[in-house]
């Protein structure tokens, strides 16, 4: 796992350095309770070699949580609000920006929820989808017959608990990743040689800095026995990152497309399976 780095800009006043130091050790403290991840797992690459057919499965993604919240941004009054001298506490919820990204964060009297449950993350955009297509698009470019699942594997949590912020999410996908046999049920799929769930781990936006975390594993569709595991996080330092989610949010989509490729890949590498992938293309 990478350092966690904070950039906090110079030009900040007292007030806005506190409520931002502040964001940075909640951060901390949150990473250090749960971001001690299950060890990877490489597979032979014997094994690997006897892969023809892989189903991708994406996880349920974590909603984009940016810091500081954005609202006084969404919700200009809010400003004002915040200065007056009586508490002023707003809720913590979900809502989903004009690029149809679902993000956790403050929200207005008046301002409209989004609901999880309606979506099941099929239609909203979500970095997972992305990286589960970059994946199907490596592994047929080196000559495995891939096939990208429509369906999405949804975590185990109450709504309540999906928008309540970082921490539930956190530890469900952890519970997920550290699994050594999958609960789900892949026995139609048994054409497939191994199925390939995608999770995301982290996915935020401190101020200049977009953090993207990415975890594989590789499943026997039989057994549901995992056969190979690995991770891969770094994040990408833009003096835009926070305007990149203004309008539709492409140069955010852009961004969390680049970052995940380079990632996919460095897992792909670190479950064993780069020799395999440089075997299938030379065999081209």
């Amino acid at each position: 796992m990478n350092p966690i780095v904070f950039l906090i800009p110079s030009n900040l006043g007292p007030s806005r350095v506190i409520r931002l130091m502040s964001t940075c050790l909640s951060i901390v403290l949150v990473s250090l309770a749960s971001g001690c991840w299950a060890k990877p797992i490489q597979a032979p690459v014997a094994m690997l070699t006897k892969l023809h057919s892989v189903l991708v499965v994406a996880v349920e993604t974590p909603p984009l949580v940016i810091y500081p919240d954005p609202i006084e941004q969404r919700i200009p009054a809010y400003r004002h609000y915040r200065n007056m001298a009586i508490p002023f506490d707003l809720e913590t919820g979900l809502y989903q920006n004009r690029g149809d990204i679902v993000i956790v964060g403050k929200l207005g009297e008046d301002e409209v929820r989004f609901d999880a449950s309606l979506d099941a993350g099929k239609t909203l955009w979500s970095p997972v989808r992305v990286i589960a297509e970059l994946a199907r698009q490596e592994l047929a470019a080196a000559g495995i017959e891939t096939v990208l699942n429509s369906n999405v594997i949804r975590l185990p949590l109450t709504d309540i608990e999906r928008a309540a912020g970082w921490q539930s999410w956190r530890q469900a996908i952890s519970d997920w990743y550290e699994l050594e046999q999958s609960t789900h049920d892949y026995a139609r799929f048994d054409a497939c040689d191994a199925i390939l769930e995608i999770g995301i781990a982290d996915y935020h936006v401190f101020e200049t800095q977009t953090v993207l975390h990415v975890l594989l594993k590789l499943i026997d569709p039989v057994s549901r026995q995992v056969i190979a595991r690995a991770g891969a996080d770094d994040f990408v330092i833009d003096a835009n990152a926070r305007h990149s989610l203004d309008n539709d949010s492409q140069a955010f989509k852009a961004l969390i497309a680049t970052l995940g490729k380079r990632l996919l890949n460095q897992a792909l590498t670190d479950m064993g399976w780069h020799s395999v992938v440089s075997l299938a293309v030379r065999k081209q």
